[in-house]
Order: structure tokens, then sequence, then C-alpha cells
């Protein structure tokens, strides 16, 4: 499923039969894969990637069909978002350092009699101190509750996230089908692969992809990555652990 910051899930799909006429022809594929993708580059290269999108259809390798559990939108949104809260993290400790430590000073001021004490001083004193602290251990304690609250909120208004789908593989493409529309998306297109503990990401784009968690297609887990391993190498495209 394909959306802007919102991303779906695939779950295995696919009879006994298919699979065995996969194996059985594993190699052909292959070079099938190789041979198109190289083809689908010089095409690209060219210019011409509407004769490369036009080409003959080659055959399906597999179909996956699943719906998008709730726990890998959320872990999604923490492998997407990780890289903003290392550096916002990094921030808002600097940010509560600096107010605790302006607080000290303030009551060091106010201890040596350098500054009156006044009910409007403490209560001023009170919200620095409790802004410094929350900066400080916001991501320890409250980042996940309010990520976690964000994200279900999302994903209960949001019908799309929910839905059944279903994608075809190709050698040189695959082919989204939900809510009776069908989008193809050709893997010279695509931007890189990334893949988690428990989730492959087919990135479109920086910050759209497909979402596939490995929860919804373990029959097929096997078959998926060493096609997608296949595809980045036959592509190059970059392939990277998060």
């Amino acid at each position: 499923m394909q959306e802007q910051d919102n991303f779906e899930t695939l779950e295995a799909a696919g009879t006994v039969e298919e699979a065995a006429e996969a194996i059985e022809e594993e190699a052909v594929v292959s070079d099938t894969g190789e041979e198109l993708a190289r083809e689908f580059r010089a095409e690209a290269d060219e210019g011409d990637v509407d004769a490369a999108e036009s080409r003959p259809k080659v055959k399906k390798l597999f179909t996956l069909n699943f719906a998008l559990p709730l726990e890998d939108y959320l872990d999604f949104y923490r492998i997407m978002n990780a890289a903003n809260v290392k550096k916002s993290k990094k921030k808002m400790t600097i940010m509560g350092a600096v107010e605790i430590v302006v607080g000290l000073l303030l009551v060091l001021s106010v201890a040596m009699g350098y500054s009156k004490a006044t009910p409007l001083s403490w209560v001023l004193l009170a919200i620095i101190f409790l802004l410094g602290f929350r900066s400080l251990f916001y991501y320890r304690f409250f980042y996940e509750r309010a990520l976690s609250k964000a994200v279900n909120r999302e994903y209960q208004k949001n019908a799309y996230l929910r839905e059944k789908m279903l994608i075809d593989f190709y050698p040189n493409k695959c082919v989204e089908h939900i809510q009776n529309k069908t989008v193809e998306t050709y893997w010279h297109t695509i931007d890189s692969v990334k893949e988690s503990e428990g989730l492959f990401l087919i990135m479109l784009e920086p910050r759209r992809c497909l979402l596939v968690p490995k929860s919804q297609i373990e029959p097929q887990i096997d078959a998926v990555e060493k096609f997608l391993a296949e595809m980045c190498e036959n592509y190059e495209k970059p392939r990277y652990q998060v």
C-alpha cells in the first residue's frame, strides 16, 4: 500500500502449487530478472522510461495478501522517525540542562539575598524546573506513550490502513490491489530497500514506501528476502538493515 508517511503491510498468500512452480523456475527467474534489470536501467538512462514500462508482461512470481496490524504500523513509525528522534533528543537534553542550571542559579540568587523571594518568583522557579526535567526525561518516560496514542488514533481513523490488500510480485515490478484500485511500481524507480527485525520496507521515495510486516508473511519470508536481495543487486538499489 502506498501513501505519504502512511505505509502498509503484506501477508502471505499463494498456493502450494505456485510455490513449487516458483522453486522449479528459480534459476530462470533470477536470470530473467537480471536481464530485465539491465534493459530497464539502459532505457531509463536514455530517458525512455515509457518504453521500459510498456514491455510485454512477464510471469508473476508470487502474491502476498495481508492486513496491517497496529503494532507493525507503530514499529514503522519508530523506524522512520529514528533519525529525527535522535536529533531531537540531543537538543532537548541540552535545553533541559540549561533550564535546570538557570533554575539553580535563581535559587542560589534568592538564597544569597541577591533576589527577593516572592510567590511569583517561586512559581516561575517551579515552572523552570518542571520544563527542565520534562526536556531531560521526555524521551525516556513520555515519548513512547505519546507516539502510541497518536499512531493508534490515526490507525483507527483511517480505514485505508486496516484494509486487506494484495500485492503481486514480478521480476520487473509489483502490482498493488486495494480498495478496487491497482497501482504498479517498477523496480527501477524505487529508492532503496530497508529491513528490520520485523519489517521489510520497500522505499519508493525517502518518505514513502511499501510496508511488509514479517509477522504476516511467515510462510514466505525467505522467498521475499531472497527476491528483494536479488532485485536490489539486479537494479543496483541500496539495501539497509535498520
